[in-house]
């Protein structure tokens, strides 16, 4: 008798995708940045192996998910490397706007080599922090014009964090 491989139901495919973000959610990266969060201590390895994107997305490829977002909004910790209000660092992962979005585009290369052209990375970006010497529109425009260069497939467009005054 031989083995028949099935495609994954749908309700299977949504209790895996609920266990991938249970697992990410349930990480140490994600986590609220408050203004004052040292990030300093977070290099280049620890800032890709950390966020565990690369990884996510190679085993969301293979259980017969078409893509994957990459959530780079609402200040999580991620985010906060790109938002000049968190990122205080003085090294280059901080300063520029390019520096800032370092992590982000690295993890989006990263994860396009390991999972090839056809299986689709999305990000969700913010498109300003609202609040005064945070991220602009302007940035996020520029950010947005990187990823395109990259090849992202889809740009979910954000806006504040949980500082964001209502």
């Amino acid at each position: 008798m031989g083995v028949v491989q099935a495609e994954p139901s749908a309700a299977k495919k949504e209790l895996i995708a609920k266990v991938l973000l249970a697992r990410i959610e349930n990480s140490h990266i994600h986590f609220m940045a408050r203004e004052g969060v040292d990030l300093s201590g977070l290099h280049e390895a620890n800032l890709l192996q950390a966020s565990d994107f690369v990884r996510s997305a190679q085993m969301a490829q293979r259980i017969g998910f078409d893509w994957l977002e990459l959530h780079y909004a609402h200040g999580y910790l991620m985010s906060a490397f790109i938002t000049p209000l968190t990122n205080k660092r003085t090294d280059g992962y901080g300063g520029s706007l390019e520096n800032r979005a370092w992590p982000l585009l690295e993890a989006v290369r990263r994860c396009r080599a390991a999972t090839g052209p056809a299986f689709g990375i999305g990000v969700k970006l913010n498109s300003s922090d609202f609040q005064k010497g945070g991220l602009s529109t302007a940035d996020s425009v520029q950010v947005a014009q990187w990823l395109e260069g990259l090849g992202v497939d889809l740009l979910e467009v954000s806006g504040g964090n949980y500082e964001a005054p209502e």
